[in-house]
């Protein structure tokens, strides 16, 4: 199988509690190309499963999958490429909800080929439709030049606030 997208249509659907260990696995190499941060597996599968008994319209992850043509093989077998993860911020200024990207990560082997785009353009086009919702807002580590080059072509911009945190 190659990997040249003109091969392959990506679906992206939501993820299930089947998705469980491809989720923890993917965190983990996010978490160890942006911040070289390895933290207990156990810890990680408690922070994923607890997304999924959350039960929230905006807090849940989405799986990108490579569905190769031709298309009489299209749904027998699926690639997951990707993951991303929603979680809301209420904006009492407007009344309705932004709804945070966040836990985007591409398989190497599958980045530069738009991905995170289909990604991306689901969710808006999904987010656009629920009047409930205002916008949409990612963050990227500080370091992170493709991701933030990714992140400008989609029409983020970074211009309007920076980004301050305290872990405890």
């Amino acid at each position: 199988m190659t990997n040249d997208p003109t091969n392959s249509t990506i679906t992206i659907r939501e993820a299930t509690e089947l998705d469980i260990p491809l989720i923890i696995h993917f965190n983990h190499q996010t978490m160890l190309e942006t911040e070289n941060l390895d933290l207990p597996e156990n810890l990680r599968e408690h922070g994923v499963k607890n997304v999924f008994k959350m039960k929230s319209k905006y807090f849940k992850y989405f799986i990108a999958l490579s569905d190769p043509k031709p298309p009489e093989k299209a749904g027998q077998i699926q690639i997951p490429v990707g993951i991303f993860m929603i979680q809301p911020e209420w904006s009492d200024w407007r009344g309705k909800w932004v709804v945070w990207l966040h836990s985007v990560y591409i398989v190497p082997q599958f980045r530069g080929q738009g991905i995170f785009d289909k990604m991306q353009n689901f969710l808006e086009t999904t987010l656009r439709a629920d009047p409930d919702v205002i916008g949409m807002r990612l963050y990227v580590e500080c370091n992170n030049g493709r991701a933030k080059k990714a992140y400008l072509r989609a029409n983020y911009n970074d211009q309007h606030y920076d980004l301050f945190e305290k872990l405890f």
